[in-house]
């Protein structure tokens, strides 16, 4: 479920190729980056 939310947010799909390689784990970094981010 957390992947469909993620690919809809602007950060996943600018990423989509990166998250969709590393998974779970590259998620979690994305999440920590845009909350950094924003």
């Amino acid at each position: 479920m957390a992947k469909g939310h993620f690919k809809r947010l602007p950060v996943v799909d600018d990423d989509g190729r990166l998250v969709g390689g590393v998974g779970c784990g590259g998620l979690l970094k994305i999440r920590l980056h845009s909350r950094v981010a924003a």
